[in-house]
């Protein structure tokens, strides 16, 4: 990665108790979670005061009400694991949340064992309750038109602006299903589907939005980093499938990771600027920022500018001492080129020939 950034997934689990198909969800989904309390002592409460669930990465930043909460307090169990890791009920599903990981094999590896952990909180739930055992499904749906989710959550610079990176992800995430999706027979709403590609998909509803169980949109809206807000912000990705194969698993977030490299961090340009530093050699990045990082460029010159004024690139020629150039300034935007066909032209042509 040319960028820091962590990863976390979140996995909501499905229920049911076929002894007791009246029992609530929310009852059965804290009685797995208190059976996993009961069985050890390795674990803390949640702190809840920081939590802005309803930030909306549109609107303005907001000061919320800065009233200490335990989630404990409220008689919900939530739990934080030794591993970093938290346990919990979210609406009617036992929920496993993964440590912040900086690699898409350490949160593969962090998946597998929420998945063992639920295991055993169902069993030692099972155990106490002989009588009404407990099954838990790793899936998104329960066939009777109810969905839950498995998010995803991205770490990235403030700096990056969410309308422009929005813009670039859609394609992607409606792209990403064909290869990551978990798949499923049959459809909720339509009778004549027989399969899709994944579990998700039927449930979303608009393009861009900050819900997550209604008016679900493929780009959620959520601003909430758990870090400080004025130089990070987080991304929610809420429309990814809960994959039982590995190898889905790993590209779902992988690709995820890459296509945030290269947006955010300018991947092909910034990876070769780091490359000739490594071998020590002196590197001027001459670059707009209309989407790149600054950070990107580690310890290079950076001159902001643009490759159009042929007089700051003739003088950094000049008083820089450049013997070669190496030109990645080019827009790459598919759909925006055929609207604006002329910006591309003079910025990935024009632009090229003046240099």
């Amino acid at each position: 990665m040319s960028f820091n950034t962590f990863v976390g997934l979140e996995t909501e689990y499905g229920i049911a108790v076929p002894n007791d198909p009246t029992l609530s969800p929310v009852v059965s989904s804290a009685m797995v979670v208190n059976a996993y309390r009961s069985g050890s002592r390795q674990w803390a409460g949640f702190d809840y005061t920081d939590e802005e669930p309803l930030q909306d990465a549109r609107q303005p930043r907001t000061r919320r009400d800065q009233t200490r909460y335990v989630l404990d307090d409220f008689g919900i169990p939530n739990l934080v694991l030794t591993n970093g890791s938290r346990m919990y009920v979210d609406h009617a599903h036992p929920e496993y949340s993964s440590p912040e990981c900086v690699s898409p094999y350490e949160l593969l590896a962090h998946e597998h064992a929420g998945d063992e952990i639920m295991r055993r909180a169902a069993k030692a739930a099972t155990d106490a309750h002989p009588d009404t055992p407990i099954l838990l499904y790793k899936n998104n749906t329960d066939g009777k038109g109810a969905a839950y989710g498995t998010h995803e959550n991205y770490l990235i610079p403030r700096s990056v602006a969410f309308g422009a990176l929005t813009k670039a992800l859609l394609p992607f995430f409606v792209t990403r299903s064909i290869y990551v999706g978990a798949g499923r027979t049959g459809s909720e709403f339509d009778a004549q589907t027989t399969f899709q590609l994944t579990q998700r998909a039927e449930f979303f509803e608009c393009e861009v939005g900050l819900e997550t169980t209604v008016r679900r949109g493929i780009m959620n809206t959520r601003d909430e980093p758990h870090a400080d807000p004025a130089r990070f912000r987080r991304l929610h990705v809420i429309n990814g499938d809960a994959n039982m194969c590995e190898v889905a698993g790993y590209l779902k977030v992988g690709t995820m990771m890459l296509v945030l490299d290269a947006y955010v961090a300018g991947y092909i340009g910034s990876v070769t600027v780091r490359a000739l530093r490594r071998r020590g050699r002196d590197v001027v990045v001459l670059d707009s920022l209309d989407t790149g990082d600054p950070a990107a460029v580690g310890d290079a010159e950076l001159v902001v500018g643009d490759i159009a004024d042929t007089g700051l690139v003739t003088q950094l020629c000049r008083t820089r001492a450049v013997t070669e150039v190496v030109h990645f300034a080019a827009h790459k935007a598919v759909a925006e080129s055929m609207q604006d066909p002329g910006r591309y032209f003079a910025n990935n042509v024009a632009g090229s020939s003046r240099l």
